[in-house]
């Protein structure tokens, strides 16, 4: 099942706990199931820190509750 995380510019994760963590699992990161909802988390983020760099990536997330990201598609034009 794909989840959708926010990723800072250095490489953190938004945590359950609002605030950015290191580890990439599905019982301390805050995701969504949808990715319009974490784009919407992000915009609010952004309004709160007009410097934030940050992200909305997909991941895949397994019974273990490990999630792991899927790397962006590249299509050539």
């Amino acid at each position: 099942m794909i989840k959708f995380v926010l990723q800072n510019a250095d490489g953190r994760y938004f945590g359950k706990d609002l605030d950015w963590i290191d580890e990439l699992k599905a019982s301390a990161v805050f995701f969504c199931e949808h990715q319009d909802q974490a784009l919407n988390k992000l915009v609010e983020l952004n309004a709160k820190d007009i410097n934030l760099r940050a992200q909305v990536i997909a991941c895949d997330s397994d019974h273990g509750g490990k999630l792991s990201p899927i790397a962006p598609s590249s299509s050539a034009a």
